[in-house]
């Protein structure tokens, strides 16, 4: 299953409402109905309640809390890897004596970020 389906399927979760999603994504409602559709099928659960209006299934519930799990870590390891690909990602070790570390390390660090 693709990221983009649990991108969809949370988007979807935050207006309950089908058209509504489709048109702040820019997509057409049956592409968004297409990707649930899948992910519903993909899974073999039924997620939403479809009448008389959209709500979550228990099914859906979990699986909100899975696409949220999933979605969170798709960003972490793109930040570190946008980390590595701008060379800004590393270790830096260096010695001083303790009087030393304690005077000169607060001037120091903030310029890498800590």
């Amino acid at each position: 299953m693709k990221i983009d389906y649990l991108y969809y399927f949370k988007e979807l979760v935050k207006d309950m409402n089908m058209t509504q999603t489709a048109n702040r994504l820019f997509i057409s409602q049956q592409t968004l109905s297409n990707y649930i559709q899948r992910v519903e099928k993909y899974y073999s659960i039924k997620l939403f309640n479809r009448t008389p209006k959209l709500e979550l299934t228990e099914a859906g519930r979990e699986f909100l809390n899975f696409a949220d799990s999933i979605l969170k870590q798709n960003t972490a390891i793109k930040n570190i890897f946008t980390d590595y690909n701008e060379d800004i990602r590393g270790t830096l070790r260096f010695g001083a004596s303790h009087v030393r570390a304690l005077r000169l390390l607060p001037s120091i660090l903030p310029e890498f970020g800590l």
